[in-house]
């Protein structure tokens, strides 16, 4: 009878364990848009941390001209989980101009002032 206790108390430990640390390595969470993939953060000088949510679309892309001054347009619903646990491409600025061909940056460009980082505390 020992035995079996002490089979089933590892097997409860262990169970717990893998669980506390898969959550802590690629938090989940579900939206009205979609599943977002993000990632456990610590906090320096703390014992807690946070799960960190990159890149979160909160409205359409304004692109064409009769959007550019328009209210921003609700962001469309994704399929699957949205990796959220690298920063967004920067916006281009002025300086690159010079620097890259506008086919190149194209590549790199975003609108970041559409897309947030979300933080829970726990």
């Amino acid at each position: 009878m020992k035995l079996h206790a002490k089979q089933s108390f590892f097997f409860l430990i262990s169970f717990l364990f893998i669980y506390v640390v898969a959550d802590l390595q690629a938090p989940a969470v579900h939206t009205k848009l979609g599943s977002l993939k993000g990632e456990y953060v610590s906090v320096k000088g703390k014992e807690t941390g946070v799960h960190a949510y990159l890149g979160v679309p909160f409205a359409k892309p304004p692109l064409g001209p009769s959007l550019r001054l328009a209210p921003p347009q609700p962001a469309e619903r994704w399929e699957g989980a949205r990796d959220a646990t690298k920063q967004p491409p920067m916006s281009w600025s002025q300086s690159m101009v010079g620097a890259l061909r506008w086919d190149q940056l194209q590549h790199m460009m975003a609108l970041p002032w559409l897309l947030t980082k979300k933080w829970l505390w726990f």
